[in-house]
């Protein structure tokens, strides 16, 4: 059921976390951009959130300098505006969710909001966050949709994102099953200690923050309105790279988890590998078939894309048994970081 947006006169603070983990050199001109976009949208939220914003750009120390980690924001004039307070964290080695995490450590004001560096955010996405956040609403997240420019993009947006693809256009608050930490605003009042635990996985971490969040008696929730765009898997590489990353997550997180009973061994075991894999190749042939001018896609495409995305499960399924037999092999074959 949607909430209505209440209002509020009290002005708060706002801190954002950037993260440079996502950076790789051919998005620079899009993090500019979309640095230049946030510039203005402070400007239409100062109703909302006192001025200066802290803005925390955090950065692996064994990768980037303070130098290169600060380049982006001056580059895009941010130390140089007022309306903000530029800082730099750097911390070594730490992977996506510790970037999130060291960079909220080190914030002191009312709302935290932790932003991923290679969105493109559009208009009102910054005042549907932040406004949604009230004595009622303390955990919300933005809706990201996937970038489907070029085939593989297409392709990849059509099997396996866990990114939307745009349909019609929503403007209201809802539940939401799960913290998207790519977007992602809370009161800082409310968090004793990191968000996100600490699990040898690429990704997964998200559904365990909700799972402890809402044992807590929280409520997640997305702002429908406030829409970010995320770039896709561009060429087969990179495509199949993430299939075997995700399939090692799934064990992983089976585990760490480990569920009691016999749901719990299944997600542990040979033969829930298989169902899933099935499963995953069943809703793909229904997708393939159904969705494909959605992104916009010829009908003789959908073969295609039916075979290259049974060809990313039966990566992820490989990376699933290879996980099960020797984990310390997968994981040197996985994208998570050593």
């Amino acid at each position: 059921m949607s909430k209505q947006l209440a209002g509020r006169s009290e002005v708060r603070t706002l801190a954002i976390v950037l993260e440079l983990e996502n950076f790789e050199s051919w998005m620079e001109r899009r993090v500019l951009d979309n640095l230049n976009e946030l510039q203005r949208q402070v400007e239409n939220i100062t109703d909302l959130v006192a001025t200066p914003v802290a803005l925390k750009v955090v950065y692996d120390s064994n990768i980037f300098s303070k130098q290169d980690a600060e380049r982006f924001a001056k580059s895009a004039g941010i130390d140089q505006n007022p309306m903000f307070r530029l800082a730099s964290i750097g911390a070594p080695n730490i992977h996506y969710y510790q970037h999130k995490d060291v960079g909220a450590a080190q914030c002191e004001q009312d709302i935290v909001l932790l932003m991923d560096c290679d969105l493109s955010i559009q208009d009102g996405w910054l005042r549907n966050l932040v406004g949604a956040l009230d004595e009622n609403v303390h955990f919300v997240c933005g809706r990201t949709l996937i970038e489907t420019d070029g085939f593989m993009a297409k392709v990849y947006a059509l099997t396996t994102s866990g990114f939307l693809l745009m349909d019609e256009q929503h403007t209201d608050l809802v539940p939401h099953a799960s913290i998207m930490a790519n977007a992602f605003a809370y009161q800082r009042s409310r968090v004793a200690g990191p968000i996100f635990p600490v699990v040898d996985a690429y990704r997964s971490h998200c559904a365990l923050a909700t799972k402890r969040l809402i044992s807590l008696g929280e409520t997640i929730y997305q702002h429908r309105g406030a829409i970010a765009y995320h770039p896709s898997e561009t060429d087969l590489p990179s495509y199949l790279s993430r299939a075997f990353s995700e399939g090692r997550d799934r064990i992983v997180l089976a585990r760490f988890c480990a569920r009691p009973g016999f749901r719990g061994w299944a997600d542990r075991s040979l033969p829930g590998s298989l169902v899933r894999l099935s499963e995953n190749v069943a809703r793909l042939a229904g997708r393939s078939m159904t969705q494909y001018q959605r992104v916009g896609l010829p009908l003789l495409a959908a073969p295609l894309v039916l075979g290259l995305g049974t060809l990313y499960y039966s990566v992820s399924f490989l990376a699933e048994l290879v996980t099960l037999l020797n984990d310390r092999l997968a994981r040197r074959w996985s994208l998570v970081k050593s």
